[in-house]
This record gives C-alpha cells, sequence and structure tokens, in this order.
C-alpha cells in the first residue's frame, strides 16, 4: 500500500477516524493530539504500510491503540470536568455522535461477557471489522464468532426498554 493512498484515506474518514479516538480519550485536544501522532508515524515510517491490507481497519487499529496508549499514559478520568465538558456534550450534527451513542447502548447490553469478546462485538458492529479477522486476532473459528454475535444480538433483540429501539437500529 502506498503512503498517498494511505493518508487520502485518513483524510477522507477523519471524522469518523477522530471519533475513535475520542471514543476512548473523552477530550478533543488529545484525540487530536492522537489523529496528529497517527499520521506522523505513518509518515516516518512508511515500510510498516507494506503489509497493509485494509487501510482503513488498520487505521482504526493504529488510532485505537495510539488513544489508549495516551489514555494509560495520561491516566484520563472517565466523568469530564471544567471546560472539557463542552468537548463531552454531544451535537447531534457531529458525526461522531451517532457511534459514540451506539457504543454506549451496546456496552450496557455486553457488560457480562469477556472484555475480548466484547472488543470484538464492538469492533464487528461499529467499525466494520470482518468476522474472520476478528476470529483470527482471538484465536476462534469464524464460526463459533458468528454463532457468539447472532447470540448476542438475540439476546439484545429480546431485551424490553428504552435503550432497545436504538439499538436495534445499529446491529440490523
Amino acid at each position: 500500500m502506498e503512503l498517498e493512498r494511505v493518508v487520502e484515506i485518513y483524510y477522507e474518514n477523519y471524522a469518523q477516524l477522530r471519533a475513535v479516538a475520542y471514543s476512548i480519550v473523552c477530550n478533543g485536544e488529545d484525540a487530536d493530539d492522537v489523529m496528529q501522532n497517527v499520521i506522523l508515524r505513518l509518515v516516518e515510517r512508511p515500510g510498516v504500510l507494506t503489509k497493509v491490507n485494509a487501510p482503513k481497519a488498520f487505521l482504526r487499529t493504529c488510532i485505537r491503540n495510539e488513544a489508549i496508549t495516551l489514555w494509560r499514559k495520561k491516566r484520563i478520568v472517565a466523568v469530564p470536568i471544567g471546560e472539557d465538558i463542552e468537548d463531552v456534550m454531544p451535537s447531534y450534527q457531529d458525526t461522531g455522535y451517532d457511534r459514540q451513542e451506539g457504543l454506549l447502548y451496546i456496552k450496557a447490553y455486553i457488560k457480562k461477557l469477556p472484555p475480548e469478546i466484547q472488543e470484538a462485538f464492538i469492533a464487528y458492529v461499529l467499525d466494520g471489522y470482518k468476522i474472520i479477522d476478528l476470529a483470527k486476532q482471538l484465536g476462534m473459528k469464524p464460526d463459533t464468532l458468528e454463532r457468539k454475535f447472532r447470540q448476542i444480538k438475540l439476546e439484545i433483540r429480546q431485551t424490553p426498554g428504552s435503550l432497545f429501539t436504538m439499538i436495534i437500529f445499529i446491529i440490523c
């Protein structure tokens, strides 16, 4: 994969990719720092891109990993305070709003699952990762993971409540 193409994909999907960073660091400035760090690292080390088959998924993974690293480094508090509260208050026009809201709803229903299954399900539903890739990362058979995801979706559909309709739109 050429660096120019990856940079093009980065800019075409900037808002969506920034939402990934923002969902982890919960701060606009830190999300911007994550985005900048990722693109700088890619420009500095273009050789990394030779093995990339799915550039958008690769960028999401890079951004997620960088955001987690920053979050751990700063020990970011989950509850925003001061000026950061404005960054967290969602705007209905914000492209990342639907994803953040969906993430909160889904997490509410899958909180009893093992963390690796939670992450895989979120990556599948919200980020568009393929089951076969997720199964490979988890060391599972794709059929087993697909059945697990179907079971999770069925449980969510059968759960009555105010969150029910939003989740149906997200995962169906």
